[in-house]
């Protein structure tokens, strides 16, 4: 069970991850038919009374600290997943999760649309003064794809971290700061 759980977890940090990397094409990523999927999936797990049952009956062997801190973790899920609820409630807690995971596929799916729009062109060479060549030359480029003079940064980790290591006005790096955070 708890192997089967870890791996579960894994596989759910993995695909946050690629879905961070990727873009919003909903063709390449259905994040919210994903989401959903990992929520009922994890709902039926810790809602499953059997489970729940055998589960309970290893509370017994626990000999050690490290055991028993592994059960209450997975106690605390079947617990958060209405396992002590009436089955009227515990079915309407299976439906505020599958709502929960829209929302979040909504709001992350936000977030990514801003990271992805947010731009600043720095035209002074004063601004620019401390980046190396290779990070201007990149982001000339990019503000030359924008049809603007000067030079391109975005919110995207490799320009972002640029701004923050290079950049030597505190005004535009407290922006990106703001913007990134």
């Amino acid at each position: 069970f708890e192997k089967a759980t870890d791996l579960f977890d894994q596989i759910k940090i993995i695909y946050n991850n690629q879905r961070r990397m990727d873009s919003l094409n909903e063709e390449n990523l259905q994040t919210e038919k994903i989401n959903t999927l990992i929520s009922v999936f994890e709902t039926s797990i810790y809602s499953n009374k059997a489970l729940f049952d055998k589960f309970m009956s290893y509370k017994s062997t626990i000999n050690d600290k490290e055991t028993e801190s592994a059960f209450n973790v997975h106690y605390r899920k079947f617990i958060e997943n209405g396992m002590q609820q009436t089955e009227e409630n515990s079915k309407r807690l299976k439906e505020i999760k599958i709502e929960m995971s829209h929302l979040i596929s909504d709001y992350e799916k936000n977030i990514i649309k801003d990271t992805d729009e947010f731009y600043m062109i720095l035209d002074k060479e004063e601004d620019t003064k401390d980046f190396p060549e290779s990070i201007k030359k990149i982001a000339k480029e990019e503000a030359k794809k924008k049809d603007k003079e000067g030079y391109c940064f975005t919110l995207h980790f490799p320009s972002y971290r640029a701004i923050m290591m290079y950049c030597c006005n505190p005004e535009i790096r407290k922006t990106f700061y703001l913007k990134y955070n």
